[in-house]
């Protein structure tokens, strides 16, 4: 697929339908727009097994890296780090109840019981403990000087990529822009 057909693809707002093709579609769109950029994404989010899931348990020093990183320098930045998430998805919780995140159910005696985070969810707050996770990581590349931020779709990630390798760092903030 040529760099047109792939510009052409994403502004028409055809997306991938899960993570991992996001995944792909970045790597090809980098590969063809940007040969000669450096760059690492991350597929540990992509259902692995126990056994591999552990692995990288143990090799990492904390939880939560950024699916897509750039390592070429542009402008006052050191790297790009982007978070992927599929377009739609929500990361900032909207209603104004405060309420616990159930992260999943236990089997006992008496039935299932549900299993709640144990911070309370407020308007404004990040949706889940995961995503939480994920913001602070995003801070603390900010302040080693990287740009960082979640890519919410295809269409905003590419925007965020070529902003950042191009030095026109409004558009890059426009990608990094959570609707």
């Amino acid at each position: 697929m040529t760099v047109t057909e792939y510009r052409r693809r994403y502004t028409l707002g055809e997306e991938p339908k899960s993570e991992y093709y996001l995944q792909k579609a970045i790597s090809e769109y980098l590969n063809k727009r940007w040969p000669n950029v450096e760059y690492r994404i991350d597929l540990a989010g992509n259902n692995l097994s126990k056994a591999q899931a552990g692995k990288a348990k143990a090799v990492n020093k904390r939880r939560a890296w950024h699916d897509v990183e750039i390592y070429n320098p542009s402008g006052l930045y050191y790297g790009l780090c982007i978070e992927l998430k599929q377009l739609g998805t929500q990361l900032r919780m909207v209603s104004d109840s405060n309420t616990y995140k159930i992260i999943g159910h236990k089997k006992t005696k008496f039935g299932k019981i549900a299993i709640r985070e144990s911070k309370k969810r407020k308007a404004g707050d990040w949706v889940d403990l995961h995503i939480e996770e994920q913001a602070d990581n995003i801070k603390r590349m900010r302040k080693l000087r990287r740009a960082a931020g979640f890519g919410v779709g295809l269409k905003k990630t590419l925007m965020i990529i070529d902003g950042y390798l191009t030095e026109n760092f409004v558009l890059m903030q426009e990608g990094f822009k959570i609707d």
